[in-house]
């Protein structure tokens, strides 16, 4: 087909301006949708199709359930826990390092100035603290004022996106909630791998869950690095996932002992 962003009930190959083509899906759901899923990837693979740090997979999980305030938590725990997040993801994906997939605290900078990828410069746990009261500020004076969630949600995206080439170039695109009625991951890297795209999308649907169920997300994460990866990817999420991102992590020399950490977290009972 030629580009269009129309949900269709097939799957569909369409050109993409950034990376050649795009395989889309349709609306997936439950183990059906990943049986489905995977048949696609096998016949795909076939093919012998290859990705390279141009490729990303974008990830629509549905939010019809959604309200401002959930989804401020989304956007706040993956905040929160976005270093850790990039420790499974590309170098080429982390950061700001790509332009379609940007940090969530792109935007505490100023318009253009980059400052949230690989110059030396980071942003300050202040800066980070002052993002989050900003989506505070937000849902609780639409609440005030009576707004639906779908003006709350388009504000907190207004405010994430504000310095990103386009509003939807993020790592989470809350502008596919007024079409689609879904929140949209774009942090993975491209891949044809069955079992990688497999977990990817077991831990985005779980966090949605995690946090939509949530009060409130704390603004720090664990001092241990084991507990902090694994209250990320295996709370709430499970141990198959827990054990595929720690050793992803291991082998890019970001996390010392994947099976140190899963013993540690078990024994904590933070799995």
């Amino acid at each position: 087909e030629g580009y269009n962003h129309i949900t269709r009930g097939h799957w569909k190959v369409v050109p993409d301006g950034s990376c050649g083509y795009e395989l889309v899906s349709p609306v997936l759901k439950g183990q059906e949708g990943m049986n489905e899923l995977v048949k696609v990837l096998e016949a795909l693979n076939t093919t012998r199709a290859r990705v390279n740090k141009k490729c990303g997979i974008h990830v629509h999980v549905g939010a019809e359930d959604a309200t401002g305030k959930k989804v401020a938590n989304l956007v706040k725990y993956y905040g929160v826990n976005e270093n850790i997040i990039d420790m499974v993801v590309a170098p080429s994906r982390r950061n700001s390092r790509n332009y379609y997939c940007r940090s969530i605290f792109e935007a505490v900078n100023d318009r253009g100035t980059g400052m949230y990828t690989d110059n030396g410069q980071d942003v300050t746990e202040n800066q980070k603290l002052d993002l989050f009261k900003q989506m505070n500020h937000i849902v609780k004076r639409d609440e005030w004022n009576e707004e639906t969630p779908s003006r709350t949600i388009a504000n907190i995206s207004a405010l994430i996106g504000r310095n990103n080439g386009r509003e939807r170039y993020g790592k989470i695109n809350l502008t596919s909630f007024r079409k689609y009625r879904t929140v949209e991951f774009r942090g993975f890297n491209g891949s044809t791998d069955v079992e990688k795209i497999g977990h990817w999308v077991n831990f985005v649907t779980a966090m949605v869950d995690k946090t939509f169920k949530t009060k409130q997300v704390k603004n720090k994460v664990q001092e241990d690095p084991r507990l902090a990866f694994a209250q990320v990817f295996g709370k709430g999420v499970g141990r198959k996932t827990l054990k595929f991102m720690g050793q992803r992590a291991f082998n890019f020399g970001l996390l010392e002992n994947p099976t140190d950490m899963f013993q540690f977290a078990t024994r904590n009972g933070t799995i």
